[in-house]
Formats: structure tokens, sequence, C-alpha cells
């Protein structure tokens, strides 16, 4: 039942178009008409008590006023109305109850109640009128205070000193509770409105996410294929050269001497495979020795066992098979590359398992939404390689990417947040160069503070649009490329996160954005 009646109060005069502020200040005069009619049922009754009849109307005036004015507030929503004539009632009527019934003594102060008035014109949103509604206080008390005696003739009054001073304590105390509990569903009401605004601000980062990740989605798809599509070939060669290791594992065990394969062995687990390519001009004069070499010890098919030599980076014969015969070096050298040829296979599995893994890493990070509002500790370059990562299908192919982030700078903060800067920042940059041309993301500590600066070649912005570019739904790209919520959300997590974004750019030559970071946050 009390829900019921909750609900129905909260509800009056509420339009479905109302935002979240215009609903808390409507819901503040409904709130404030409903504890100052429980005070006018309150003096009513004492005035009765008392024996004035007379002024006992003014209470149960008040009372009748206000059921009124909700009645037609709930009923046609005139709200500019409703609170000015709340206000105005609760304001004026007072003054006149305390002047009727013979002054500030007699009244027990009760021109007191006023401040409810107050305490509601604070909700107006033009703070003009409530300081009218101020002044209209401040001058009601003078007068008060000015016609006090004249009053106290008018209005002559046998009220005890000490129930005078009850009256005092009661209305101090009743005013200073219904106040509290005013200001306590204001301040409710707007923490309400501020969450919800955090809400939304977080989902709308996370919208930007999901549309920058649908127009990239065919990129990502390829880049995960790629290694994907290595692993398994691989895998399936590996299941034929697993074949051909079993037939060449027999000739090892049976011609070689236990002190040949002891050589062997040692040889195997000591030869390192190289990671980097050689020159075509290098490869030339390496094939060429080896097929010198294999042709003096009448190795058959001599060019095509020097390129699988060179495919597993032996550039020279192993000491161990000088001694050998043609054949059982053919065999040898055959033996070798299968092995390697499978050890450089793993390797290419496994790197593409650790390039997949990065890529899904770099998307779980870029979607993850915090599960808690406290900053923590997080590493800069990591958070932009981050970015770079799930882009770089996009831009490894024509953008020249200069990085030059410091390894060890960390930041506070929020961390799913500025991945979204980052994004913001970097995705803008390749659009304006439209993905070709020089991307330089550079980062310095400079005492308590990190400076991050992301460098274009592009276009440039214009002074116009220069003014425009931070204000939201403002965006100067074609139609399906930006909602013009990205720089604007980008300012709004720096400012969150105390730091300072800004640019510099020249037509035809490019653009730079800086984003100033505190390395250590104050409670944000």
């Amino acid at each position: 039942m009390y829900a019921k009646i909750l609900n129905f109060i909260n509800q009056i005069g509420i339009h479905s178009n109302d935002d979240d502020a215009l609903k808390a200040k409507k819901r503040f005069v409904v709130y404030e008409a409903i504890l100052m009619s429980m005070g006018g049922v309150m003096w009513g009754f004492i005035c009765l008590i008392i024996n004035k009849p007379f002024q006992s109307t003014i209470p149960f005036g008040y009372i009748l006023l206000s059921a009124v004015n909700i009645f037609f507030f709930n009923k046609y929503r005139w709200f500019v109305f409703t609170q000015g004539f709340q206000t105005g009632i609760s304001l004026f009527l007072p003054f006149i109850f305390q002047w009727v019934l013979g002054g500030y003594y007699s009244s027990g102060g009760v021109m007191i109640w006023s401040l409810l008035s107050l305490a509601a014109s604070l909700s107006y949103s033009n703070l003009k009128m409530s300081f009218y509604w101020l002044s209209s206080y401040v001058l009601l008390i003078f007068l008060s205070i000015f016609y006090d005696a004249q009053m106290q003739k008018a209005f002559p009054s046998d009220i005890d000193p000490t129930f005078s001073l009850l009256l005092i304590s009661l209305n101090l105390s009743v005013v200073s509770i219904l106040i509290f509990l005013l200001v306590t569903f204001f301040v409710n009401e707007n923490n309400k409105s501020s969450k919800r605004v955090i809400d939304t601000q977080i989902k709308l980062i996370q919208s930007e996410k999901l549309a920058a990740l649908g127009q990239l989605s065919a990129g990502i798809a390829h880049e995960i294929n790629t290694p994907l599509g290595s692993i398994k070939a691989m895998v399936l060669e590996s299941k034929l050269n697993f074949q051909n290791l079993l037939s060449c594992s027999h000739f090892f065990y049976s011609d070689f001497s236990k002190e040949e394969q002891t050589e062997f062995e040692h040889f195997v687990r000591n030869h390192q495979l190289k990671n980097g390519f050689l020159s075509t001009k290098e490869e030339r004069q390496i094939k060429r020795q080896l097929i010198i070499q294999l042709n003096e010890r009448g190795i058959k098919n001599s060019d095509l066992i020097a390129s699988d030599l060179i495919s597993i980076d032996l550039f020279n014969l192993p000491a161990f098979v000088q001694n050998f015969s043609s054949d059982k070096l053919q065999k040898t050298l055959d033996f070798l590359v299968l092995l390697y040829i499978s050890e450089k296979k793993n390797q290419i599995v496994y790197n593409s398992v650790e390039k997949a893994s990065r890529i899904v890493k770099s998307l779980k990070m870029y979607l993850h939404e915090a599960k808690t509002q406290k900053p923590q500790i997080f590493n800069l370059r990591e958070s932009i390689e981050m970015v770079l990562t799930i882009y770089d299908n996009q831009i490894k192919n024509s953008v020249a990417i200069q990085f030059n982030v410091d390894p060890n700078i960390e930041i506070e903060g929020f961390i799913d947040e500025m991945s979204q800067v980052w994004t913001n920042l970097i995705v803008n940059a390749c659009q304006a160069m439209d993905f070709k041309g020089e991307l330089e993301i550079s980062a310095f500590e400079e005492e308590q503070f990190v400076k991050i600066a992301i460098r274009d070649t592009g276009i440039g912005i214009s002074e116009e649009v220069g003014n425009d570019i931070f204000n939201p739904f403002y965006t100067s790209k074609k139609i399906g490329e930006g909602t013009g919520l990205g720089l604007d959300i980008a300012k709004k997590i720096i400012d969150k996160h105390k730091g300072k974004i800004s640019f510099s750019s020249k037509i035809g030559e490019g653009t730079t954005f800086f984003v100033c970071l505190p390395i250590k946050q104050n409670p944000l």
C-alpha cells in the first residue's frame, strides 16, 4: 500500500518526455506541498486548541490551496505555474499567519516556515528567479520587524511566554527536519541522475567501440583467419613429414655407428634456425658454394638439395659428414632437412597461435567494461599497442608507423576508457590520410604528467572545422564513417582523468593531437 501511494506521488505531473532533472524538480514541488501541508495541519489544530478559529483558516487554507494546485498540476501539468504558485503561498502565508497571531513572540516565529519556499526556489532552472524569492523573503522579515509592535496591538494575544518559547522550539525543529528531508531528496535525485548520465556515457563508449569494430569486422576476420590457415596447412604438412621421418629414422639407427649417432645428435641440438632473411644476392652466393661442395661429393640433384639446405639455414656441409659416402651423405642431408623443416613448421604454428591470441586478447581488452569505478595502474604503451593490433590489417600495408612510447611509462586511470581515446585519435588520423601516409605516436614524461602526441600526414583541419570538432554529433566525414561522438567522448574521458586534449594542424600537411594526462590520479 505504502509503495503504491509513493509511486502515485512520484508520478504527479510527470510527462513521458521529461528528463531526469525535470522529473526531480516536479517531485520536489509536490513533496514541498505535502510536507508543508502537514505543518498546516499541526498549526491549524494548535489554533483551535488556543481558541483562535479565525487564525486557523490560514494554515487550513494553505492545505486547501496546495491540494487544488497539485490537483490541477496532475491534470494539466502546468509546471511553471504550479511551481510559482506553491512557492508563493509557502512564502507569504507564514508571514501573514504570524501577523494575525499577534507578531513574532505570540506566533512562536512561525514565519520560519517560509524557509521551505526558499529551499523550493533553489530547484528553479532560472537562478535569477530564485534570487527574487530570496529578496522577497528578506523584505518580509524587515516588514515583520518594523510592524511587529503594530501587529501585537491589532491582534492582542494572551499566550504565555513559556508556551511561546515552546512554539519557537517546535517551529525550528520541524522546519529544520523538513528542510533536511527536502534537501536529502533533491541530492538523492541528482545522484541518481548523475549515475544515469555516467551509465549512458559508458554505453556510448561501448557503442562507439562496437561501431568501430563493425567497420573493421572483415579485416579482423582476415587477421584471425590468416594464422588459422597457416596452422591448418602446417599441421597437414607435419603429418606427411612424420611419415617420412619414420622411414628415415630406420636408416639413422641401422647405418650410423654409436659415435656417428652422438655427433649427429650433438649437431642437431646445437644448430639454430635463424629468424632473418637472406638477400637475393647472398642466397645466390651461398647456393653456388653449396652446389660446388655437393658436386665434389658426387651428390645428385645438388641444385634442389642446396635450396633445401638454405631453407634450414645450413650454409656449409656439417663437419661430421665429411667422411660419409655420397649415398649416406644424401640420406643424412635429407634427414636433416626433414627434421628442421618440421621445426620451422612448429615455429610458424607457434607464431600463428601467438598472433591470433594477441588479436583476441586485444579485442577482449578493447571491449572490456570496467567492473569497478576505481582507477587502476596500467601500461601506456600496451594500451596503445592494443588498438594498433586491432587495426593492423587496415594500416600495415600503406601506413608507415613510428611508435616512440617508453615501455616503462605507467599511468593511473581507466584502461578501457583510455583505449577508446586512442582508438578515436588513431582512426581519425588514418582516415584523414585515407590510410596512406605516416602515423607517428610518441609519449614522454614531464614532471607529474605524461604527454602523448599522435601525428598524421593527412589533409589537415581548417580553422572553421577546428572550432567544432569537440562538439557532440559534429562530423566532417562521409556518411557512414562517423557518428560525430568520437572526439566528444574522448574529451569527456580525458576531462574525467583530469587531463587536457588539444591539436595543431596545417592544411595539406597534417594534424597532431596532444593528450596530457596526470600520471597519478587524485580521486575521480
